[in-house]
């Protein structure tokens, strides 16, 4: 069994422990129970895979969790003068060869020790998460898990650009176009220098922390574009604001070249 993932959503304590409270005592034989449920607004069953050291799951196999759905597992030590458990609940999404989420128990009998984890075992864990809505305790309540759906991000990043209204056409050939680029969170910007009849003479994408900072952008042309560029016609300057969510902001602006 791999070691347990150090990411850490709740840790527990055992009920009534208090900082001049004397550390439970654990003879072995200690059981706990988990009980977790399915509102991750997946449409499909998530797969739970149980993985223990030194004591057993009930139910021991794989299990499927359908949208809705609520499964308990209850962990046991070895019943051994030690006692120790160590185990989790590995959580996969439909058709996923890595877990997502792991919820894991353990408790050392020597250390008088007992936590509760429930946290993302992969960096992309998709748009829900795993909340502690009860803390187990040895041989006591049930702990309770629930699988939730992160809120949404629906609203578009705020965007300010500022540009000349008008270059000269050799300065734009040669250095290119400045321009300053203003984002309230993190995105990409792509910008793009538009003829008439919608050639692109220049194309560029940097990613913005946000935070409305500034920043200096100089979109430059390619061999095709220096040789396009017109004087004395309107190009339009425009710039696209996406955000990790998917949200887009457009602001175009017209340039002169002359």
């Amino acid at each position: 069994m791999p070691p347990l993932r150090p990411v850490l959503v709740a840790i527990c304590a055992l009920a009534g422990a208090g900082l001049a409270a004397a550390p439970p005592a654990f003879a072995g034989g200690d059981k706990v129970t988990v009980q977790v449920t399915n509102n991750s607004g997946i449409t499909s069953p998530l797969t739970a895979v149980p993985e223990t050291s030194g004591g057993t799951f009930s139910p021991s196999t794989s299990q499927q969790l359908p949208p809705g759905g609520t499964q308990q597992w209850v962990a046991s030590d070895a019943g051994t003068p030690a006692g120790d458990f160590l185990g989790e609940v590995n959580w996969f999404q439909p058709g996923a060869s890595v877990e997502t989420f792991a919820i894991s128990l353990s408790w050392l009998d020597g250390d008088a020790r007992f936590e509760f984890f429930c946290g993302v075992a992969a960096p992309a864990a998709g748009q829900w998460t795993c909340e502690v809505d009860q803390q187990p305790a040895i041989n006591g309540a049930i702990g309770k898990v629930t699988f939730k759906p992160i809120a949404s991000d629906r609203d578009r990043p705020v965007l300010r650009v500022r540009a000349p209204m008008s270059a000269v056409a050799e300065s734009v050939r040669e250095s290119g176009l400045q321009l300053h680029v203003r984002s309230n969170e993190p995105a990409r910007a792509r910008v793009e220098l538009i003829a008439r009849g919608g050639a692109r003479h220049a194309v560029l994408s940097r990613d913005l922390r946000g935070g409305g900072r500034s920043y200096p952008l100089r979109l430059r042309l390619g061999r095709a574009g220096r040789r396009a560029i017109d004087r004395f016609d309107v190009y339009k300057l425009r710039t696209r604001l996406t955000d990790r969510a998917g949200n887009r902001t457009t602001v175009s602006r017209r340039v002169m070249i002359r």
